[in-house]
């Protein structure tokens, strides 16, 4: 039986569990209550997290009676979907010789805590004394939207009869609301409900449980809506004090935002279109009329038409600018006089002559994934020096998608995007644009999961195409998946070689001679089947199972090239001596020796056999420093198949001392045919003394 839908169902589970850990726990409601004795309280709730903040479920929480109790009461439950856990205790009864008793409750959670709560029993009554607002203030409360005023509300709480009258009753809170709120199955005052937001409105925050001397304290915080409005006051959650009122007023101008003008490029002298200008607010949120406005340029060059200016009655001032002759960034700066400050980012440009491409082309990424490398382009002015701050658009084809669409040419002229591939594998090309003058990126390419082939070239030349018989490279993506470095082929005839299952040239199955990844670079060395003709032919690359699209490749009858080899690091081409020993910088050819020089492409060759090689039948011109050259010898060596030699000899009045002979194979092309001209392969250095 399959269970692996078990596992995974399991793992999900169990990842689901660990992601949902509670971290701590945090007060929401319940302390401060007062209440008779024996009678069961409102809920004291506490809030279950996780490291997101997010709500914890079925999370144990232990209600511990810590003072009040005759001994240590303790009861648990556990939080609910919304993070919420909660506990219904009774007031307890007081002792009697005392009018009142505060009972102290620790809740802790199986990670964070204690939170505490207090609450009191009444044996008997209880009286208080509004401190503030005094009688003379006439109960009104004046403050501003967003402001803090402290000790905005004061009551004193004090026993009214038995063997503590007169004595301050501490631990009892206070709460202020902007409606009536109604009363639970407890007779206390509902904590759930909360100000009306259509109203003014007011909150204390802070600590408003009543100190030692019974005095309890409400720092009043104003919302953000301004009028008139009545307060409640709830004490001890189960007695209504008498109503206050509130009048909000709209206050000083506290925060700026940017409404219009930032971002504005300009040439230089030029005046912007669009005003800068800002928008000021009070600390409750409210547009403030006449507001004083200070504007400076912070950076760049550039002039305003005033120092400062006023919010109009929708808490908007604005001011106007004038680019300097310097070109770059410019940043204006608009202040309150509360010291919020808003930034306008501006540019002085000059105008773009050229755009070029920098880096970022030539790359391939998989369907849906984002190329590695960003695509980077620069402009220049008619100097050649970079434009800064000009706006820089980019437009991408084939369903790919960009990163941005406009970006701002940066301190070097510089603009950069990254590309995402789309869903269709193929060429994307994106296009770069600034003030008219467009660049293209030509070699993006998108493939699809497998092998991607992005070019075929001549061994030797690195010329792109196939011949008959010759050497050739295939690089793309996906080509030796799983290899690190180089698998060479131990057999000659070899058409499977490490991941590669085949590399098909018009369906016949060409030899594989390595596969490589060497920092990134994927090719597969080939030899072009003999059998194919010239023509336009697909060719098709099949790795682990899965078959790339077929590229269309031009498979030519001659294409001569010259390998080339390491010295010391410098190229040279591949030739050996008589002995066979190479021909180096240490060991260079001499004038009148033959030498025999590798190549490939060389084209068809004879049937007749000697000592391994066979006779080429095709026409070969040698050149030497741009001279032609008598040919010693030419064939195909059959125990290296693909691999052709020349031999050649120095010439005798070749210039003495060590220097470098240009050697180059050519194949003379004959006919009155159009695009007959003789065929040339690359040029190498051969080392003479």
């Amino acid at each position: 039986m399959n269970r692996s839908w078990l596992l995974a169902a399991l793992v999900t589970c169990w990842c689901a569990a660990l992601s949902a850990q509670p971290v701590g726990i945090s007060y929401i409601y319940g302390s401060g209550q007062m209440g008779p004795q024996l009678n069961t309280i409102a809920p004291i709730v506490v809030f279950v997290y996780d490291k997101d903040a997010k709500p914890v479920a079925n999370s144990a929480v232990t209600w511990t009676v810590t003072q009040g109790a005759s001994a240590a009461i303790t009861q648990t439950t556990v939080s609910d979907a919304t993070g919420y856990a909660m506990s219904y205790l009774p007031a307890y009864a007081v002792d009697s010789s005392s009018s009142f008793l505060t009972v102290e409750v620790d809740a802790r959670g199986l990670a964070g805590g204690p939170v505490k709560f207090f609450f009191t029993s009444l044996a008997t009554g209880f009286t208080t004394e509004v401190l503030k607002p005094g009688e003379d203030q006439d109960r009104t409360l004046n403050t501003t939207a967003g402001a803090l005023e402290r000790a905005a509300y004061q009551v004193a709480i004090m026993a009214a009869d038995g063997s503590q009258t007169g004595l301050p009753i501490p631990n009892v809170g206070l709460r202020v609301l902007n409606v009536m709120p109604g009363l639970n199955q407890s007779g206390y005052y509902d904590f759930k409900v909360g100000n009306d937001p259509r109203l003014p409105s007011a909150t204390c925050v802070n600590n408003t449980l009543s100190d030692a001397n019974g005095i309890a304290t409400c720092d009043l915080q104003t919302g953000p809506r301004a009028g008139t409005t009545r307060l409640y006051v709830l004490l001890g959650e189960n007695r209504l004090m008498p109503l206050l009122t509130l009048n909000v007023a709209i206050g000083a101008a506290a925060a700026l935002s940017l409404n219009t003008g930032s971002g504005q490029r300009g040439g230089p002298g030029e005046r912007l279109a669009v005003p800068l200008s800002v928008h000021a607010t009070d600390a409750g949120g409210n547009a403030t009329p006449n507001a004083a406005v200070a504007w400076s340029v912070i950076a760049g060059a550039a002039s305003l038409a005033g120092n400062s200016s006023s919010t109009d009655a929708r808490g908007d001032a604005m001011n106007t600018v004038t680019l300097g002759s310097t070109p770059g960034p410019v940043r204006v700066r608009a202040t309150l006089n509360s010291g919020a400050s808003v930034d306008f980012e501006l540019a002085v440009v000059l105008g773009v002559s050229s755009l070029q491409v920098v880096s970022g082309d030539d790359q391939s990424a998989l369907i849906g994934a984002t190329f590695s490398n960003a695509l980077v382009v620069r402009a220049m002015d008619a100097a050649g020096a970079p434009v800064v701050g000009v706006p820089v658009k980019f437009s991408i084809t084939n369903g790919g998608s960009l990163s941005a669409a406009e970006v701002v040419a940066n301190t070097s002229g510089i603009a950069s995007v990254f590309a995402t591939a789309g869903a269709n594998p193929g060429p994307l090309t994106v296009t770069a644009t600034a003030q008219g003058f467009p660049v293209v990126f030509q070699k993006l390419i998108a493939y699809a999961p497998g092998p991607l082939v992005t070019a075929v070239r001549n061994a030797a030349s690195r010329e792109s195409g196939l011949t008959p018989c010759g050497l050739a490279t295939v690089t793309g993506v996906g080509l030796a998946t799983g290899v690190d470095g180089v698998i060479r082929s131990l057999e000659w005839d070899a058409t499977r070689l490490g991941p590669v299952d085949s590399v098909l040239i018009g369906g016949v199955a060409a030899l594989l001679r390595a596969v490589s990844n060497v920092e990134g670079r994927e090719e597969i060395a080939i030899q072009t089947p003999c059998a194919v003709g010239a023509g336009s032919l697909e060719v098709a690359v099949s790795v682990l199972s899965i078959t790339g699209s077929p590229v269309k490749v031009e498979v030519k009858t001659f294409q001569p090239g010259v390998f080339e080899v390491d010295d010391n690091g410098q190229k040279i081409g591949w030739a050996a001596h008589g002995d066979g020993s190479p021909v180096n910088s240490v060991s260079p050819a001499g004038r009148g020796e033959v030498i025999r020089i590798f190549a490939t492409g060389l084209g068809p060759f004879a049937s007749v056999q000697n000592s391994g090689e066979q006779i080429l039948s095709t026409e070969l011109v040698l050149g030497i420093n741009d001279s032609g050259v008598p040919l010693v010898g030419s064939g195909y060596l059959t125990n290296q198949p693909g691999l052709y030699f020349v031999e050649v000899a120095i010439p005798v009045d070749f210039p003495t001392g060590p220097s470098n002979a240009r050697f180059v194979v050519a194949i003379p092309q004959l006919g009155p045919q159009p695009g007959n001209a003789t065929i040339y392969s690359n040029t190498v250095a051969i080392p003479v003394r």
